[in-house]
């Protein structure tokens, strides 16, 4: 699936972000738009915050955490569904709400290679698993 118009509308009220406008530039060129959620506010602001402490001591090219962090603590819904939009460049997650009209922030992923992208199916099922503990699901 192709990213949506409403996404796109959410993103181009926040076209000045930098993060933002490479993504507008790439969208016509996206190969998979899909959402994980809606995950409640508080669980994905404890996840990333660890999650930007490890990327930082590490220097992960994984870009947009400290803009995402605030994002999420300004962020004013009680739920964040994360949108996935794959390019053959790399990755973008989109933390909005799942109606698309708050955006929280955008990470950006390097492009991955095959033994990633295997690696990354089995992080998927498992992370499906593990939201289906909690009574969650993909969408």
């Amino acid at each position: 699936m192709k990213i949506t118009s409403t996404m796109l509308d959410l993103l181009t009220r926040h076209k000045d972000e930098y993060l933002v406008e490479k993504l507008l530039k790439e969208a016509p060129a996206s190969e998979g738009f899909d959402a994980t959620g809606p995950i409640a506010l508080r669980q994905i602001r404890d996840i990333y915050r660890q999650r930007a402490r490890h990327i930082e001591r590490t220097r992960y090219p994984i870009y947009g955490f400290p803009e995402l962090v605030n994002g999420l603590d300004k962020f004013t819904g009680d739920a964040i569904t994360i949108f996935h939009v794959r390019f053959d460049t790399g990755d973008y997650a989109i933390f909005a709400d799942a109606d698309q009209t708050e955006l929280a922030g955008i990470l950006k992923f390097p492009k991955r290679t095959a033994a990633q992208e295997v690696a990354l199916a089995d992080s998927q099922k498992q992370q499906e698993a593990m939201l289906a503990s909690f009574g969650l699901q993909t969408v």
